[in-house]
C-alpha cells in the first residue's frame, strides 16, 4: 500500500501593483511616496503618523523630524529632515501588495511597510511600534 501524502498548502505570492504616486498602508497610519528626480534618481520615503518609537535627529536639521524615514537608490536608510507635507495619499497599497520604482520596492504587510532597494539591500521598515534601518 503506497500513502501518499497531500500536497503542501501553497504559500502566497505578494502582488505587484501597477500603480505609481504616494500611497498609504490599509490603517491610513503610514504614508510614503516613490518619486523620480529629474536627474534621475529614485527615492522613497514613509512618515508614520502615530509611532512608538523615538528616531534619532538627523545631523544639522533645522528642520521637522521624527516620524519620516527614506533613503535613495543606491544609498542606506536614513531618518528624514524635512520641510515639506508627504503628499496626499492617491491609493492604498493592500496588505500584501508591492509597489517598485527602479530597483525600490515597498512591500505593505499586517506588521508595516519594508521598502528595499533590491540592486543594493539597503532597506527600512516602519510600523506603530518599531522602526529598523539597514
Amino acid at each position: 500500500t503506497v500513502t501518499v501524502a497531500p500536497p503542501a498548502p501553497a504559500i502566497p505570492v505578494a502582488q505587484h501593483v501597477t500603480a505609481s504616486g504616494p500611497f498609504q498602508s490599509p490603517s491610513g497610519n503610514i504614508l510614503c511616496t516613490m518619486a523620480t528626480y529629474s536627474t534621475g534618481g529614485i527615492t522613497t520615503r514613509c512618515e508614520v503618523t502615530n509611532h512608538d518609537w523615538v528616531a534619532t535627529q538627523p545631523a544639522n536639521c533645522q528642520q521637522n523630524w521624527g516620524d519620516r524615514v527614506g533613503m535613495e537608490q543606491g544609498s542606506a536608510a536614513v531618518f528624514g529632515c524635512y520641510g515639506q507635507e508627504t503628499p496626499a495619499a492617491t491609493h492604498t497599497l493592500e496588505y500584501g501588495q508591492i509597489q517598485t520604482l527602479g530597483s525600490i520596492s515597498c512591500d505593505s504587510e499586517t506588521v508595516g511597510v519594508m521598502c528595499i532597494d533590491n540592486a543594493t539591500g539597503h532597506y527600512f521598515f516602519v510600523s506603530r511600534e518599531t522602526v529598523q534601518l539597514g
